[in-house]
């Protein structure tokens, strides 16, 4: 499947290479906060089913969290990092998940500095 990468999936690819796992919740609010639910999904899975991204799902009801694909990383090193393509998912998902809406939280609430 090929896909015309924006500069939004630049971005977003790299941030799940650096944050390893993120939720669709967060990175919606990351990359996506006017557009609909619906709308990250689909884009999300676009994403996914071109390798960029890789997509899990513990269960049918659970969220899906999103990392690195195969197809992502060289994008990620050709701007000189590292990347690393995700495997399993870790037994500590839920932790790695809080840490990671602690950054999405400082990088979407940033105030201006009176």
């Amino acid at each position: 499947m090929t896909v015309k990468l924006t500069e939004r999936d630049r971005k977003l690819i790299f941030k799940c290479a650096l944050c390893r796992w993120l939720t669709t919740t967060q990175l919606k609010r990351l990359y996506f906060p006017t557009a609909t639910l619906n709308a990250v999904q689909k884009r999300l899975r676009k994403l996914a089913d071109a390798g960029y991204l890789r997509a899990h799902r513990e269960h049918p009801t659970a969220e899906v969290v999103h990392a690195l694909g195969p197809k992502g990383k060289p994008l990620v090193e050709e701007v000189g990092s590292h990347a690393t393509i995700a495997g399993e998912v870790p037994k500590q998902i839920e932790h790695l998940l809080g840490v990671n809406e602690v950054r999405v939280a400082v990088r979407t609430t940033m105030l201006p500095i009176l």
